[in-house]
């Protein structure tokens, strides 16, 4: 062999494990890093909701992309429930989270309280003072190098919220982080 083709050779395979290495994909994570209530109403002193008021939750979501590459989403959704029933519902915008950055998605969520009265526990959870939402954010997207597709990720993360009626903050929470490839 000549010594051009042993270069070559020499090139492609350090190229190739090169790529391996430094573009083996790791899978991006998905958290809630805040959810908080910015409004409640009570009837008549209690701390009984209003069930004819809305209330509005803040929660910020992080899209964490550990690769170099840049991870690359499309719209989601972020839903909220309480005991199977859904009390709320928003979109996630899409967009793209740059390779080892964090990217921050703020979104507000409204929901009816009248919703939370149809389950009879609803009652007894506002005299615990503790009332436990589950949301639930999911996104789909592709990690991209150099322009080119490298996998395809579906994530996910379902969060157990528990909420403090008196105080109106976010008491604790728990969250379970799913992906697919």
């Amino acid at each position: 062999m000549s010594k051009k083709l042993w270069i070559i050779l020499f090139i492609i395979i350090v190229t190739t494990i090169s790529g391996f290495v430094v573009f083996h994909v790791k899978d991006p994570q998905i958290l809630i890093s805040r959810a908080r209530i910015l409004n409640i109403k009570y009837m008549n002193g209690s701390n009984i909701p209003d069930p004819s008021a809305n209330i509005t939750i803040e929660v910020d979501v992080s899209i964490k992309n550990p690769n170099l590459a840049s991870f690359q989403y499309e719209d989601g959704s972020t839903t909220l429930s309480y005991h199977d029933i859904n009390i709320g519902e928003a979109k996630t915008p899409g967009g793209i989270a740059k390779g080892r950055c964090t990217r921050r998605v703020h979104l507000i969520l409204k929901f009816v309280m009248e919703k939370l009265f149809l389950d009879e526990a609803f009652s007894s959870d506002i005299k615990s003072g503790i009332v436990i939402i589950n949301g639930y954010t999911y996104f789909e997207g592709r990690v991209k190098a150099f322009g080119a597709f490298i996998k395809h990720v579906y994530l996910g993360v379902d969060c157990e919220i528990m909420v403090n009626i008196t105080s109106i903050q976010v008491h604790d929470q728990s969250c379970r982080q799913g992906i697919s490839l």
